[in-house]
Protein backbone atom coordinates (compact mmCIF):
# COMPACT_ATOMS: atom_id res chain seq x y z
CA UNK A 1 0.00 0.00 0.00
CA UNK A 2 1.36 3.13 -0.98
CA UNK A 3 2.38 5.94 1.35
CA UNK A 4 -1.11 8.44 2.53
CA UNK A 5 -0.15 11.61 1.15
CA UNK A 6 0.69 14.22 3.89
CA UNK A 7 -2.95 15.94 4.15
CA UNK A 8 -1.36 19.83 5.08
CA UNK A 9 2.28 20.94 3.99
CA UNK A 10 4.61 23.06 6.13
CA UNK A 11 3.86 26.52 4.17
CA UNK A 12 -0.11 26.04 4.83
CA UNK A 13 0.66 25.32 8.36
CA UNK A 14 2.55 28.40 8.55
CA UNK A 15 -0.50 30.56 6.83
CA UNK A 16 -2.72 29.41 9.68
CA UNK A 17 -0.09 30.06 12.39
CA UNK A 18 0.10 34.03 10.81
CA UNK A 19 -2.97 33.91 11.13
CA UNK A 20 -2.95 33.46 15.14
CA UNK A 21 0.35 34.29 16.37
CA UNK A 22 2.26 37.20 16.94
CA UNK A 23 5.98 37.60 14.90
CA UNK A 24 8.94 38.21 17.09
CA UNK A 25 12.22 38.73 16.15
CA UNK A 26 15.35 38.11 18.52
CA UNK A 27 18.95 38.25 18.49
CA UNK A 28 21.97 35.84 18.11
CA UNK A 29 22.71 34.35 21.46
CA UNK A 30 19.47 35.60 23.43
CA UNK A 31 17.71 32.60 25.82
CA UNK A 32 14.52 31.58 24.55
CA UNK A 33 13.51 29.20 27.20
CA UNK A 34 15.09 28.15 30.23
CA UNK A 35 15.47 24.57 31.69
CA UNK A 36 12.56 24.56 34.46
CA UNK A 37 10.53 27.13 32.72
CA UNK A 38 6.87 27.36 32.78
CA UNK A 39 6.16 28.61 28.79
CA UNK A 40 3.31 30.39 27.80
CA UNK A 41 3.89 30.21 23.96
CA UNK A 42 5.22 28.03 21.40
CA UNK A 43 7.70 29.25 18.91
CA UNK A 44 7.42 28.47 15.46
CA UNK A 45 10.63 29.99 13.33
CA UNK A 46 9.94 31.52 10.09
CA UNK A 47 13.72 32.62 9.11
CA UNK A 48 17.09 31.57 11.26
CA UNK A 49 18.01 28.37 13.64
CA UNK A 50 17.12 27.90 17.28
CA UNK A 51 19.24 25.44 19.47
CA UNK A 52 17.62 23.73 21.52
CA UNK A 53 20.05 21.52 24.27
CA UNK A 54 20.95 20.44 27.58
CA UNK A 55 23.72 21.91 30.19
CA UNK A 56 24.85 19.19 32.78
CA UNK A 57 25.90 20.29 36.44
CA UNK A 58 29.58 20.55 35.48
CA UNK A 59 28.86 23.07 32.38
CA UNK A 60 29.03 20.79 29.43
CA UNK A 61 26.56 21.16 26.89
CA UNK A 62 24.74 18.31 24.15
CA UNK A 63 22.69 19.27 21.29
CA UNK A 64 19.24 17.72 21.25
CA UNK A 65 18.45 19.31 18.00
CA UNK A 66 17.83 22.24 16.07
CA UNK A 67 14.65 24.43 14.80
CA UNK A 68 15.26 25.71 11.31
CA UNK A 69 12.87 27.58 9.22
CA UNK A 70 9.12 26.45 9.03
CA UNK A 71 10.31 24.40 12.41
CA UNK A 72 8.93 24.45 15.99
CA UNK A 73 9.78 23.13 18.89
CA UNK A 74 8.33 19.96 19.83
CA UNK A 75 9.84 20.25 23.53
CA UNK A 76 7.92 23.38 24.18
CA UNK A 77 4.73 22.10 22.63
CA UNK A 78 4.93 18.91 24.58
CA UNK A 79 5.38 20.88 27.58
CA UNK A 80 1.91 22.88 26.82
CA UNK A 81 0.06 20.28 26.18
CA UNK A 82 0.88 18.51 29.16
CA UNK A 83 1.18 21.42 31.21
CA UNK A 84 4.51 20.42 32.03
CA UNK A 85 7.95 23.04 32.44
CA UNK A 86 10.45 22.92 29.53
CA UNK A 87 13.01 20.14 30.07
CA UNK A 88 15.99 21.64 28.03
CA UNK A 89 17.25 25.61 27.09
CA UNK A 90 16.89 26.96 23.55
CA UNK A 91 18.67 29.86 22.42
CA UNK A 92 19.13 31.66 18.96
CA UNK A 93 22.11 30.36 17.37
CA UNK A 94 22.06 33.79 14.58
CA UNK A 95 19.08 36.39 14.29
CA UNK A 96 15.78 34.39 14.36
CA UNK A 97 12.36 35.58 13.37
CA UNK A 98 9.75 33.68 14.84
CA UNK A 99 5.95 33.58 15.28
CA UNK A 100 4.79 32.58 18.50
CA UNK A 101 1.36 30.92 19.74
CA UNK A 102 -0.15 31.38 23.23
CA UNK A 103 -1.00 27.96 25.16
CA UNK A 104 -4.35 28.76 25.18
CA UNK A 105 -4.71 28.86 21.02
CA UNK A 106 -2.33 25.73 20.82
CA UNK A 107 -4.60 23.71 22.72
CA UNK A 108 -7.77 25.08 20.47
CA UNK A 109 -5.51 24.45 16.97
CA UNK A 110 -4.49 21.27 17.99
CA UNK A 111 -7.90 19.91 19.08
CA UNK A 112 -9.81 21.53 16.58
CA UNK A 113 -7.21 21.58 13.25
CA UNK A 114 -6.63 18.07 11.97
CA UNK A 115 -4.02 18.98 9.90
CA UNK A 116 -2.78 21.29 12.52
CA UNK A 117 -2.71 17.98 14.60
CA UNK A 118 -0.92 16.03 12.11
CA UNK A 119 1.65 18.50 11.32
CA UNK A 120 2.81 18.52 15.00
CA UNK A 121 2.20 14.64 15.35
CA UNK A 122 5.05 14.66 11.79
CA UNK A 123 7.56 17.04 13.59
CA UNK A 124 7.33 15.03 17.05
CA UNK A 125 7.94 11.95 14.70
CA UNK A 126 10.78 12.85 13.10
CA UNK A 127 12.60 14.61 16.14
CA UNK A 128 11.93 11.55 18.27
CA UNK A 129 14.17 9.84 15.80
CA UNK A 130 16.91 12.34 15.38
CA UNK A 131 16.57 12.15 19.46
CA UNK A 132 17.11 7.70 19.22
CA UNK A 133 19.90 8.23 17.17
CA UNK A 134 21.93 10.51 19.51
CA UNK A 135 21.14 8.10 21.78
CA UNK A 136 22.98 6.07 20.30
CA UNK A 137 25.62 7.40 19.32
CA UNK A 138 26.99 8.72 23.09
CA UNK A 139 25.51 5.11 24.26
CA UNK A 140 27.08 3.10 21.98
CA UNK A 141 30.26 4.95 20.17
CA UNK A 142 33.44 6.04 21.25
CA UNK A 143 34.00 10.02 21.30
CA UNK A 144 36.50 9.58 17.90
CA UNK A 145 34.15 7.91 15.80
CA UNK A 146 31.49 10.36 17.11
CA UNK A 147 33.64 13.15 16.29
CA UNK A 148 35.22 11.84 12.83
CA UNK A 149 31.37 10.73 11.82
CA UNK A 150 30.61 14.66 12.77
CA UNK A 151 33.07 16.15 10.77
CA UNK A 152 32.27 13.88 7.66
CA UNK A 153 28.39 14.82 7.66
CA UNK A 154 28.84 18.68 8.51
CA UNK A 155 31.82 19.61 5.67
CA UNK A 156 31.12 21.33 2.55
CA UNK A 157 31.75 19.22 -0.82
CA UNK A 158 35.24 20.48 -0.69
CA UNK A 159 35.60 19.07 2.61
CA UNK A 160 35.83 22.52 4.59
CA UNK A 161 34.37 22.93 7.81
CA UNK A 162 34.10 26.22 9.61
CA UNK A 163 33.74 25.70 13.33
CA UNK A 164 35.79 26.22 16.30
CA UNK A 165 36.77 23.25 19.11
CA UNK A 166 34.71 25.19 21.57
CA UNK A 167 31.76 24.88 19.25
CA UNK A 168 32.25 21.04 17.87
CA UNK A 169 32.60 20.06 21.92
CA UNK A 170 29.16 21.61 22.73
CA UNK A 171 27.46 20.41 19.68
CA UNK A 172 28.96 16.88 20.98
CA UNK A 173 28.45 17.06 24.87
CA UNK A 174 32.07 16.92 25.73
CA UNK A 175 35.29 18.53 27.19
CA UNK A 176 37.18 20.99 24.60
CA UNK A 177 40.40 19.10 25.36
CA UNK A 178 38.97 16.13 24.55
CA UNK A 179 37.89 17.41 21.21
CA UNK A 180 41.69 19.14 20.79
CA UNK A 181 43.31 15.74 21.60
CA UNK A 182 41.19 13.86 18.71
CA UNK A 183 41.70 16.16 16.51
CA UNK A 184 45.45 16.23 16.38
CA UNK A 185 45.38 12.53 16.73
CA UNK A 186 43.34 12.67 12.98
CA UNK A 187 45.87 15.40 12.00
CA UNK A 188 48.70 13.29 12.16
CA UNK A 189 47.15 10.13 10.56
CA UNK A 190 46.55 13.28 7.54
CA UNK A 191 43.09 12.19 7.85
CA UNK A 192 42.48 16.56 8.06
CA UNK A 193 44.23 19.87 8.16
CA UNK A 194 43.69 21.95 11.22
CA UNK A 195 43.24 25.71 10.17
CA UNK A 196 42.41 28.73 12.53
CA UNK A 197 38.54 28.57 12.81
CA UNK A 198 38.47 26.01 9.89
CA UNK A 199 39.04 21.88 9.46
CA UNK A 200 39.70 20.59 6.08
CA UNK A 201 39.19 16.69 5.64
CA UNK A 202 42.34 15.91 3.29
CA UNK A 203 41.54 11.92 3.70
CA UNK A 204 37.73 11.14 3.94
CA UNK A 205 38.67 7.27 3.82
CA UNK A 206 40.58 7.51 6.82
CA UNK A 207 37.48 9.35 9.05
CA UNK A 208 35.35 6.99 7.74
CA UNK A 209 37.22 4.61 9.40
CA UNK A 210 36.88 5.87 12.61
CA UNK A 211 33.52 6.55 11.66
CA UNK A 212 32.58 3.03 11.08
CA UNK A 213 34.01 1.93 15.03
CA UNK A 214 31.74 0.76 17.61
Amino acid sequence: MADEPRVSSTREVMEQIRSVGTRVSVRAGDTLFNEGADLLAVPFVESGRIRVFKRSAEGHEITLYDIDAGDSCVLAAGSILAGARYPAIAVADGPVVMWLIDGRTMLDLFESNHDFRRWVFELLSTRLSGLMGLVEEVAFKKMDSRLASYLIDRADEAGELATTHEAIATELGTAREVVSRILRQFEVEEAIVIGRGRISISDRSKLAVHASRV
